[in-house]
């Protein structure tokens, strides 16, 4: 950030009142997209998410200045901050070579591999940040690998020999992930020019900024993940007749209306009838949740839980109606009938892959990737029959998570298409190869 007719010994003088304004930048944006100040402490990197929201709808109105001028002022200062915060950075002053009256704030860091450098944040936001395409991730995931404070910058140890027959069969649960992501499918991690990619997809596509992040979603697709929901889905449109779905998928809408509204007065009763059609018998124990979650009130239990899941979805995401209207008609189908409940690979493998993501910007060694991948991978096996089986329900899973023809459709296929026919590929080791540590 250089300083317009500053000397250097004046802008030392005034250090700490640039730290601080630079400071108020950052709580701006902390107010502006709604986030707790000390939930921001605790996890600076969360600030992202609510952040790419906030920037999708920025306002544009403000005849005194040009906002996105103050945005990336807001963003370089941020960036700063969580360098400051999490990598022990500070602000410094230095010379500008050839100006000497004018003088530049930067950032002074200690990266992982031992060696001291500067940076600067608003050259990182003008670099990586433009209003046109605005990008609130790219700065940050590329300021961390400049600053070398990410772990893969404390070095990693190479992959060395080849994979196992059983490291190969691991790889196969993902590769049809890795691939549609421009990642290797023959071994464990990626070349360091992907590294960054890693990062990001981590950061902006699961949210997951540290390890134990990574850890929460990777329990999370386990145990539950979408397959949950795809379940549920199915269920409902099992239960209801015609006439009945019609209805479902009707008060549906009408409870996208209400969500748009303040108040939500007389429909209580339409919200009432969608969810005893949506869960039938269950719905006794369901509706006396119904009033107090709708007044912002949270009763303890797993079904007030359940229940305010649903009712956020029905109220609050836009697509959620023609989504679910468009997955009854897939669940109707006979080729999805066949296939409820073979939804796993949907979640453990991308799972997988977010594991191999976590090796790859070096939170997991390769011996704890490989072992957390073998633990689970048996339960897959025990689930499909082929290479072909698993994908197969793969594909039907992604119009499922779609609610329609997903995008990108057509190149999945094709990927399938490659893997199955690659005589060298992770596929080509027999599905039901034993899998037993080798390595």
């Amino acid at each position: 950030m250089i300083s317009e007719d500053m000397d250097v010994a004046r802008a030392r003088a005034l250090l700490s009142e640039f730290a601080e304004d630079a400071w108020t930048h950052v709580a701006w944006l902390i107010d502006e997209v709604g986030m707790d100040h000390d939930a921001y402490e605790r996890r600076p990197l969360a600030l992202l998410e609510p952040l790419e929201d906030y920037i999708a709808e920025f306002p544009d109105d403000d005849a005194d200045e040009d906002p996105w001028v103050s945005l990336q002022i807001a963003l370089a200062a941020y960036l700063a901050d969580v360098l400051i915060r999490s990598h022990g950075a500070r602000w410094v002053v230095e010379d500008v070579p050839g100006r000497p009256a004018q003088s530049s704030f930067v950032l002074r860091v200690t990266g992982l591999d031992e060696q001291t450098r500067t940076l600067d944040p608003a050259e990182l936001v003008r670099e990586h940040f433009d209003p046109c395409d605005p990008d609130v991730y790219a700065p940050v995931v590329h300021g961390l690998d400049r600053a070398r404070v990410t772990p893969w910058h404390a070095g990693t140890a190479p992959e060395g020999r080849p994979p196992t027959p059983v490291q190969r069969w691991l790889l196969g649960l993902c590769a049809h992930f890795a691939a549609i992501n421009g990642y290797p499918v023959d071994r464990l991690g990626a070349p360091p020019a992907d590294r960054i990619g890693a990062l990001r997809m981590l950061f902006e596509v699961w949210g997951a900024y540290d390890a134990d992040l990574l850890d929460e979603q990777v329990g999370f697709l386990l145990r539950h993940g979408m397959r949950t929901e795809f379940e549920e889905g199915a269920a409902v449109a099992a239960a209801l007749a015609g006439d009945e779905r019609d209805e479902y998928v009707r008060l549906l809408r009408v409870a996208r209306r209400i969500g748009l509204g303040d108040d939500v007065g007389d429909d209580v009763g339409s919200l009432a009838r969608l969810v005893e059609l949506r869960y039938g018998t269950a719905s006794v124990d369901l509706l006396p949740h119904l009033v107090p979650l709708l007044t912002g009130e949270r009763p303890p239990g797993p079904g007030a839980a359940e229940l305010n899941w649903f009712l956020t979805q029905a109220l609050g995401r836009p697509d959620f109606a023609e989504v679910e209207a468009d997955r009854l008609e897939l669940h109707a189908d006979l080729a999805f009938q066949a296939n409820r409940g073979r939804y796993l690979i949907w979640d453990a493998g991308r799972a997988f892959m977010v594991l191999r993501w976590g090796h790859m910007v070096g939170w997991l060694d390769a011996e704890d990737c490989w072992t957390r991948i073998l633990a689970s991978a048996r339960a897959v096996q025990q689930r499909y029959v082929s290479w072909r089986d698993m994908a197969a329900c793969y594909l039907q899973a992604r119009y499922l998570w779609a609610g329609r023809e997903p995008i990108n459709q057509g190149r999945y296929e094709e990927v399938v298409r490659d893997l199955a026919a690659d005589p060298d590929g992770p596929w080509s080791v027999p599905w039901d190869l034993p899998l037993e540590r080798d390595w």
